[in-house]
């Protein structure tokens, strides 16, 4: 593989990095009002398809949307970190990759210790290892297909 694209997938992961910690430095308030921009475009879209009523929406779906971001987070987090991750030319570098991203949510969630608002999730760590998890058996399911 070229050095062009070992930097591009390195580039990405740290990118990538750089936005899920982007979104752990908003304080709750904000965190919140991003949630919510998104329940509305999702509640505007499907709104003639939804038996609840806005209200309704935001009370059954809030948590529920902030957690699927972080499974989404990680997920992408995993396939490029695995990608990355690859190129060390050792059969455990799924289980490196998967470490990586552990570390990558422990430090994440430590990280919302410190901003007003925001606190550590034991259970958002177990959604963003399992979103990570996710993305690597993926990678490697698709891999054994082609093979």
């Amino acid at each position: 593989m070229s050095t062009v694209k070992k930097v591009f997938k390195w580039a990405a992961l740290i990118f990538w990095l750089f936005i899920i910690f982007g979104f752990s430095a908003q304080n709750g308030q904000v965190s919140q009002a991003t949630s919510d921009g998104l329940l509305a475009l999702i509640y505007r879209f499907f709104q003639s398809f939804l038996p609840y009523s806005a209200d309704e929406f935001y009370a059954l779906f809030s948590i529920t949307i902030r957690k699927i971001a972080h499974f989404g987070e990680y997920f992408i987090l995993g396939l490029l970190t695995y990608n990355c991750f690859r190129d060390f030319k050792t059969r455990h570098h799924p289980l490196l990759a998967l470490v990586f991203t552990l570390l990558a949510a422990v430090f994440d969630e430590g990280h919302q210790l410190l901003v007003p608002g925001r606190s550590f999730g034991l259970m958002d760590i177990l959604i963003d290892v399992a979103g990570a998890w996710g993305a690597i058996l993926l990678w490697k399911c698709w891999a054994l297909r082609k093979n």
